[in-house]
C-alpha cells in the first residue's frame, strides 16, 4: 500500500516538476540561442537519417504511421523516401517538387512540412519573423520553437508548428504541425548522420 501511495505521488507530481523546468527564452538569451541554431543549421553540408511520421485526424480513430529515410545535400535536394506503409519518394529542390520522379512544379507540397524543412536547411533561417510569430523554450535537453504563421496561405495549412532541436548539436529531433481543424502531424528523426562545415 505504501508503494502504491509513493507511485501515485510520483505520477501526480512528476508532470508538474518537468513543466516547471521548461522556461521561455527571451531577450538576449533568446537571440543567442537563435543565432546558435541558425549558424549550426547553415553549416550543415549533408545528412542522412530515418523518420517516423504520425498523422492524427478527427475523422479516423487510429493514427496513420509512416516511416522511411531522409537525406539532404546542401545546394541540392532534400529527399523523403517513404518505405511504410506505402513506398513513395518526395524530392524538393528549392521550390520544385517531384513525387516518385514526376515533377509537380511549384506545388502546394513545396509550402508544406517538407518544403518548410527544405527552406530552413537551405537558408539556415530557423526563426523567420517575417513568416512566423514564434516563442522559444528550453527544457534542459532541447530547444523548443513554437511558431504560428503570419501569412494567410500558410494559415490555411497550419495553425502552429513546433520544432524540437537537440541542445548538444542543434539537429532537429521532432516537428509537430497542428492544423486549424485540430489534425496534426508529428515527424520524429533518428539515426541522423550530419556533416557540417568546420
Amino acid at each position: 500500500m505504501k508503494r502504491m501511495l509513493i507511485l501515485l505521488a510520483l505520477v501526480l507530481v512528476a508532470p508538474q516538476f518537468y513543466a516547471q523546468n521548461t522556461v521561455e527564452l527571451t531577450g538576449k538569451k533568446r537571440a543567442e540561442v537563435v543565432t546558435e541554431l541558425e549558424s549550426k543549421t547553415k553549416a550543415v553540408k549533408s545528412f542522412t537519417g530515418r523518420f517516423r511520421q504520425t498523422r492524427t485526424t478527427t475523422l479516423l480513430k487510429e493514427s496513420i504511421v509512416s516511416s522511411g529515410k531522409i537525406s539532404f545535400q546542401r545546394d541540392g535536394v532534400i529527399r523523403w523516401e517513404y518505405e511504410k506503409p506505402l513506398a513513395k519518394v518526395i524530392e524538393i529542390n528549392g521550390t520544385t517538387v517531384s513525387v516518385d520522379g514526376v515533377g509537380n512544379g511549384k506545388s502546394r507540397m513545396a509550402k508544406g512540412i517538407a518544403g518548410m524543412v527544405s527552406e530552413m536547411l537551405q537558408d539556415g533561417k530557423v526563426a523567420d519573423e517575417k513568416t512566423f510569430d514564434f516563442k522559444l523554450y528550453d527544457d534542459g535537453k532541447t530547444y523548443q520553437l513554437r511558431a504560428k504563421p503570419k501569412r494567410r496561405d500558410m494559415q490555411r495549412m497550419m495553425a502552429a508548428v513546433d520544432i524540437n532541436f537537440s541542445q548538444s548539436d542543434c539537429t532537429v529531433q521532432k516537428i509537430v504541425v497542428t492544423e486549424k481543424d485540430g489534425n496534426n502531424t508529428v515527424i520524429e528523426f533518428f539515426d541522423m548522420k550530419v556533416s557540417r562545415t568546420p
